[in-house]
């Protein structure tokens, strides 16, 4: 996430800006209508939440139609990118992870607790 926001940060920072809101072409975009412009990557800290309302898959395809409009096609790539190795491998081992560990402590309870016969 922090080396997503970085990038980010690095290459879409000072993107969204006051000017757009001239831009015909941007204020066709749902980004616009939707008054998205907190979420960018204009600093580091609103950076870090953009990345997660990324990792979280929330209109994810708002920021990026937005973003893209403001920069380049190119940008899709990134979010591509973000939520192939963010939400498709990084949540999925994460989620992986949990359910392993409640399985293996549920497991081990079960195996422990004494029985009735031995009260």
């Amino acid at each position: 996430l922090y080396t997503f926001a970085s990038l980010g940060c690095i290459c879409f920072g000072g993107d969204i800006k006051a000017e757009l809101k001239l831009d015909p072409v941007f204020n066709q975009t749902d980004y616009h209508v939707n008054n998205y412009y907190a979420i960018n990557f204009n600093d580091h800290a609103s950076g870090l939440v953009t990345c997660w309302i990324l990792l979280v898959v929330n209109n994810w395809f708002v920021v990026m139609d937005g973003i893209a409009a403001a920069t380049s096609q190119w940008a899709r790539l990134y979010f591509v990118l973000f939520w192939c190795c963010g939400v498709v491998i990084i949540l999925n081992l994460f989620t992986a992870f949990i359910i392993d560990s409640v399985t293996r402590q549920g497991s081990c309870l079960l195996y422990t607790s004494p029985s009735p016969r031995d009260s």
